[in-house]
């Protein structure tokens, strides 16, 4: 799903083989817990927090759309 919002594909199987493998784990995640996973980079955090607001922003929009205006 966080592939569609722009996380790129060699961070998600990072991501999953650590055992990251829900967007709700991983917006729940510190980022000081997401350091702690081998590989990971401080560069990485942009794009992760990027994904899960752009997931997440989807429903917002919907919700926001469906509300009478």
């Amino acid at each position: 799903v966080l592939l569609n919002h722009g996380l790129p594909e060699l961070l998600l199987n990072m991501l999953v083989e650590n055992g990251v493998g829900t967007v709700e784990t991983l917006g729940a995640m510190t980022p000081e817990q997401l350091a702690r996973i081998p590989g990971m980079m401080d560069e990485y955090m942009p794009m992760i927090q990027s994904a899960v607001l752009g997931y997440y922003g989807q429903f917002e929009a919907a919700v926001l759309a469906a509300q009478p205006g």
